[in-house]
């Protein structure tokens, strides 16, 4: 078994793994308290921070992709670990071309309100406009004209 370090962490004596577990966890936590004075870009940057912290001290490895399909102007962000953010740039479909497909699809599964509005207007129209009858197959209508026969049949001769 290989020897643990041990270090004085948070008043607890800890393993210098656990310790940076927690200082990690302690800076995560300090980012949620005060999150409603930060700016989505500066969320961002601090995310991309503490996954950077991770590998500088954990090795975990990670990336962080972020899009507004409400802004016209937004080309994303990358944010993670320097081996994740190289990862993604040299992924196939990643990099620029990998953010605007994410911000594309994105904006089709996230309408933007205007197109919401129109789309509530368009399913009103839809809605109001006369449903065309249900097609039927040849077979059927076929089937129905024989049994409405054979019953027409039937009635003109329990009649006699």
């Amino acid at each position: 078994m290989a020897c643990q370090n041990l270090v004085q962490c948070d008043s607890e004596t800890r393993t210098t793994k656990e310790c940076s577990r927690f200082a990690v966890y302690s800076s995560t936590y300090q980012y949620s308290l005060s999150i409603s004075s930060f700016t989505v870009r500066e969320i961002l940057i601090e995310t991309s921070k503490v996954l950077e912290s991770l590998s500088e001290v954990l090795g975990v490895q990670s990336f962080v992709l972020a899009v507004d399909p409400q802004d016209p102007e937004d080309a994303g962000f990358l944010g993670g670990s320097l081996v994740g953010r190289e990862f993604y740039r040299g992924l196939r479909g990643g990099g620029t071309a990998g953010a605007s497909s994410f911000k594309t699809f994105a904006q089709k599964r996230f309408p933007s309100a205007q197109a919401q509005e129109e789309a509530i207007v368009q399913e009103a129209l839809t809605q109001s406009s006369p449903v065309p009858p249900a097609t039927r197959s040849a077979r059927q209508i076929k089937v129905d004209l024989y049994e409405t026969i054979r019953s027409q049949l039937r009635c003109v001769y329990d009649f006699f």
